[in-house]
């Protein structure tokens, strides 16, 4: 055979293995998620896919999907979930996967939306997490350090 043809598929394999090398050394610096957002009947969900920046840390990575779910939608038909005026107070994450997220408590009390439901938007929250990061094992959702809708214990009397 000629070594004519066995040029171009060696230059193939060597770009594909350039590519490979650099691809585990070097990362790319933004990663793939799927968000899930209600559309604007409350009825359906809708998943886009955005792109979001890489980071080491897991918890890093749950800060900057939660703010990402913050900015809302992209697509026509969906609408955000999570106020704007909420903010992000704390996130932990143990060594059993139970994810902690402290919310303010403008995320049930937004006047933007006042028939926004607290228990859909830990639903979805939830969903959105876990489908993302299917390592974590629960997720408890607290505004203002509290669990929201826990019984409140009274005065303790002598």
């Amino acid at each position: 055979m000629n070594k004519r043809n066995y040029v171009a598929p060696a230059l193939f394999a060597a770009t594909l293995l350039v590519s490979l090398i650099l691809y585990t050394v070097a990362p790319p610096e933004l990663e793939r998620r799927l968000l899930f957002f209600p559309d604007t009947a409350g009825g359906e969900r809708h998943a886009e896919r955005h792109y979001v920046p890489r980071r080491s840390a897991q918890v890093d990575q749950i800060q900057i999907f939660i703010e990402e779910l913050q900015l809302g939608p992209v697509q026509l038909g969906s609408v955000p979930f999570i106020p704007d005026t909420a903010e992000l107070r704390s996130l932990v994450l143990d060594e059993e996967g139970v994810l902690y997220i402290d919310f303010t408590p403008n995320i049930m009390f937004d006047e933007q939306d006042s028939e926004r439901n607290f228990s859909d938007l830990e639903e979805l929250l939830t969903e959105n997490l876990h489908h993302n990061f299917p390592s974590l094992e629960s997720s408890v959702v607290l505004v203002g350090g509290q669990v929201p809708d826990a019984p409140s214990f009274g005065e303790i009397s002598r």
